[in-house]
């Protein structure tokens, strides 16, 4: 038994083979962009040397506590030379109770994958 099948007068069935065919492709170049962006941001950020990371994990800190201790507790110096020391030390504390069992690696890859997916679609 032999069946043929011509599509040359389906403009219909045509078209839904080119968006099949269309979807693959597309799902093929996402993947293959998202491994592509992951690597180039795992380079940059690899390349960020300790002194430029220090200071930038510095400054989001002292940003965080400030914006803590000044809108959220009503305190209204923050550069006080008693509570900035204080707060930095309170936080870094509980910051370091927070993120210690954190898988740095896998919560890096999953945020590149959402940046690259939002960016696609």
């Amino acid at each position: 038994m032999n069946v043929t099948l011509s599509i040359k007068d389906d403009a219909e069935l045509r078209n839904y083979i080119k968006e099949c065919i269309k979807g693959q492709v597309l799902s093929i170049v996402r993947d293959e962009f998202i491994e592509i962006v992951k690597s180039e941001i795992t380079r940059k950020i690899g390349t960020i040397g300790n002194r430029d990371f220090d200071y930038l994990q510095k400054s989001a800190f002292e940003a965080a506590a400030k914006e803590i201790i000044l809108q959220k507790n009503g305190i209204t110096d923050w550069s006080n030379d008693f509570i900035k020391p204080l707060a930095n030390d309170i936080l870094a504390k509980r910051i370091e109770k927070a993120v210690a069992g954190i898988d740095w690696q896998g919560t890096v890859d999953t945020l590149a994958k959402e940046k690259v997916k939002s960016l696609i679609w």
